[in-house]
């Protein structure tokens, strides 16, 4: 497993990554009449880190990719970013650091 250190400095350039991609479609958008789905270069190489960090971190659920792509602008929309336990207990996810603690919470409770 990396450190939380390291892991939230790969985050975060992931992130900023995919700010800079969507930046680069819309601009592409505006002055051509197709749509364009993601710079494939900087899209596999972002692809492969979250690869990367899911195996380092052993996070077996998908966890880290969910937050990226899938969970409301990556921990932004706060009150979209609570992960609810079957025991009720919830985990609010909404930065890198914070996703680094619930993966090893969920480590914990998967022993």
């Amino acid at each position: 497993m990396i450190s939380k250190e390291c892991f939230v400095n790969l985050m975060n350039i992931i992130l900023d990554a995919n700010e800079k991609l969507d930046l680069f479609e819309d601009s592409i958008d505006q002055w051509f009449d197709v749509s364009v789905y993601g710079f494939k270069p900087l899209s596999d190489l972002i692809d492969k880190l979250i690869d990367v960090l899911q195996n380092e971190m052993d996070d077996k659920f998908d966890t880290i990719s969910w937050w990226i792509y899938d969970a409301p602008s990556a921990g932004k929309e706060k009150e979209h970013c609570i992960i609810t336990y079957e025991n009720g207990d919830q985990f609010g996810v909404y930065t890198p650091d914070d996703l680094y603690e619930y993966i090893f919470h969920l480590e914990d409770k998967s022993e």
